[in-house]
């Protein structure tokens, strides 16, 4: 899956799987919104800042948000405000689009990588056979 939307409310987002020029966006964006906000210096604002610039640069498109995301080019002044309209969002908008980035960036292929759910049932292991992936319990 490279690509995937989530419904909240009157928002609706489409993520998209990440790249290495994703992660240069990412980081670079992180130190735009750190430089234009400073004052936020406490560790917990700071992990939800670079989780807003780990969802902003992912974002292949959004609709619905009361603001519009950053981007590498937006002024000081654009930062702030979409920082400050990103501390209003729901918390629970945020869990779905953070768990929908996740979803996109799992790695490809191995088995022992995916969740259970997604193992074919000939790959999935007795849990006292050793094997990472394990049946879900029947209880």
């Amino acid at each position: 899956m490279t690509t995937k939307t989530i419904t909240y409310g009157d928002v609706s987002v489409t993520v998209k799987r990440t790249t290495v020029w994703g992660a240069v966006v990412r980081d670079a964006l992180a130190d735009k919104l750190r430089s234009a906000a400073p004052e936020a210096v406490h560790p917990t604002v700071a992990t939800y800042r670079n989780v807003f610039a780990r969802l902003a640069s992912q974002t292949d498109s959004a609709a619905g948000l009361p603001f519009a995301l950053p981007t590498l080019a937006s002024s000081d002044d654009e930062l702030r405000a979409a920082l400050a309209g990103y501390w209003q969002l729901d918390e629970a908008l945020i869990d779905l689009w953070s768990a929908a980035v996740v979803e996109v960036d799992r790695p490809l292929g191995d088995p022992k990588l995916q969740p259970i759910e997604d193992v074919p049932e000939d790959l999935k292991a007795d849990p006292n056979s050793g094997s990472t992936a394990v049946k879900p319990s029947k209880r």
